[in-house]
């Protein structure tokens, strides 16, 4: 099985406060999935509060800003931390779906320190509830 390591851990909660794990990677045998040839859930859902706020979980930079039908409003940071994965030396995009919409305070090309405001939860694009 392929793994990613990094030396530092530098990756952290997007958000403060608790909020429980909703659906992790390869849960839900949702039949969607597997017509996208996925085997099941390609994220990580957290159930919280609408409007709460999504902070960067790393030091990098906005790659990516889309709407998209099916996941909503979304930022992607890429991190600056070298990460292992197979063997190889690779940065790790981190990837903040289903935000408010207009509610994105970055743009690409943006360098983001961890902890830096990047949205607000939401609902928007595919899903069923108030999450992240």
């Amino acid at each position: 099985m392929d793994t990613i390591k990094s030396t530092t851990n530098k990756l952290v909660q997007p958000y403060k406060g608790y909020f429980p794990l909703g659906q992790s990677f390869g849960q839900n045998l949702n039949p969607i999935y597997k017509l996208k040839g996925l085997l099941g859930h390609g994220g990580q859902d957290i159930p919280m509060p609408l409007g709460t706020q999504i902070f960067s979980a790393c030091d990098g930079t906005v790659v990516y800003i889309s709407t998209d039908i099916a996941r909503g409003e979304g930022v992607s940071v890429r991190s600056d931390e070298i990460f292992q994965y197979d063997g190889q030396d690779c940065k790790l995009s981190v990837i903040y779906w289903h935000l408010k919409d207009k509610s994105i305070v970055v743009k690409v090309g943006d360098k983001v320190k961890t902890g830096d405001l990047l949205g607000l939860s939401n609902n928007t694009g595919q899903s069923t509830g108030n999450h992240l």
